[in-house]
């Protein structure tokens, strides 16, 4: 008899590394500055992320599968890909889908989370926001 359960999780997991090597080259094809001169341009950057995102969509993403992590990576990185690429409308969508996973967690402190916070700041202050949202932008560093 044939052991489907072991086949999807090979399938499952191919998929998981196939994402995961999208994530790698849309991060190697972004550039770092929106005015960069190295001929890599976001737009790239932005469809290879989408692409690794939408099949790490479809994974499983229990506890304790890796999943979650990539998934929240990638978030990060399109975020900061759509910030590069001067779409500060989709940057701050896809950063108000991210904080609040990321607020749950226990570490405020992480390197990761500022970050995340400081280009929230960098966005909304590229919108030329209010100051209530700015304020509200603001990272709390005294964790």
């Amino acid at each position: 008899m044939y052991n489907w359960s072991h086949q999807l999780l090979r399938v499952w997991n191919q998929r998981e590394l196939l994402a995961y090597k999208l994530h790698q080259i849309g991060k190697l094809t972004m550039p770092t500055k929106p005015s960069a001169q190295d001929g890599l341009k976001p737009a790239n950057a932005v469809k290879w992320l989408q692409t690794a995102f939408s099949m790490a969509d479809q994974l499983d993403d229990t506890a304790g599968s890796g999943v979650a992590e990539l998934k929240i990576s990638l978030l990060r990185t399109v975020a900061r890909a759509y910030f590069v690429s001067e779409s500060y409308d989709r940057a701050e969508a896809v950063l108000n889908e991210l904080l609040p996973t990321i607020d749950t967690s226990t570490n405020h402190a992480s390197s990761k989370y500022q970050e995340l916070r400081w280009l929230r700041l960098a966005v909304l202050k590229r919108r030329k926001a209010g100051d209530p949202a700015l304020l509200d932008g603001i990272p709390d560093t005294s964790m």
